[in-house]
């Protein structure tokens, strides 16, 4: 882990946090933002950063942002949150997805991301292992999301944006398709992407499901 925020400890609050002009290298996550265990994380900025993932190891993630309670504690603890985080300026040369959820019932709120480039190598693909894989840092309520293929993976958000991303796929890419985005349950927010390209021009951009989204431009 390069850069990260709460995660079993995570039941007191975080807020009013800035990192930047970081450098990361060789991390299975660049940075994780990991409400765990009923704290509250909000305000946080993330900005001019270059990430590094390791290609040796499997389900890797450039940015990994999750909200639930951690099976290892008592589950009547009450859920804490995630809100107005902002993602600005990063580099991402890696292998795996930006990965960022909420449990059922939850919901993100107010996730930034602006002037994001992404650069695959080599593509981990998550499909075969990513529902099984095991560990607190696995996005381990939300099964569809953890097997999803796209460059960005979010699922229950309130208000997300993503302006200016950029996904450089490897050359003569001939694996299983892979959207920008791949989306459920984003209510609200902002997309705005001209640069970014899906790996094969015959799937969509975006693929957004159970998701009210109207400002898209592509």
């Amino acid at each position: 882990m390069g850069l990260k925020l709460g995660c079993l400890e995570a039941f007191k609050d975080m807020k009013q946090i800035v990192f930047s002009n970081c450098v990361i290298y060789d991390c299975t996550r660049g940075i994780g933002v990991y409400s765990l265990a009923g704290g509250n994380i909000e305000n946080v900025l993330f900005e001019n950063i270059t990430i590094y993932t390791n290609p040796f190891w499997e389900l890797n993630r450039p940015i990994h942002v999750d909200l639930r309670i951690s099976k290892q504690l008592p589950q009547n603890i009450p859920i804490g949150s995630i809100k107005n985080i902002r993602f600005n300026n990063i580099h991402c040369k890696t292998q795996g997805r930006i990965l960022m959820t909420a449990r059922p019932g939850a919901m993100l709120k107010n996730i930034f991301l602006s002037n994001i480039h992404i650069q695959y190598d080599v593509i981990d693909d998550p499909y075969p292992k990513g529902r099984n894989a095991r560990g607190n840092q696995f996005s381990n309520d939300n099964p569809e999301a953890r097997e999803a293929r796209a460059a960005v993976v979010a699922e229950n958000i309130n208000n997300l944006s993503i302006q200016n991303l950029s996904v450089e796929w490897p050359e003569n890419y001939s694996g299983p398709p892979f959207p920008v985005v791949w989306g459920k349950n984003l209510k609200g927010g902002f997309l705005d992407n001209p640069l970014a390209n899906q790996s094969h021009k015959n799937i969509d951009k975006y693929q957004l499901f159970e998701s009210d989204i109207k400002n898209i431009r592509t």
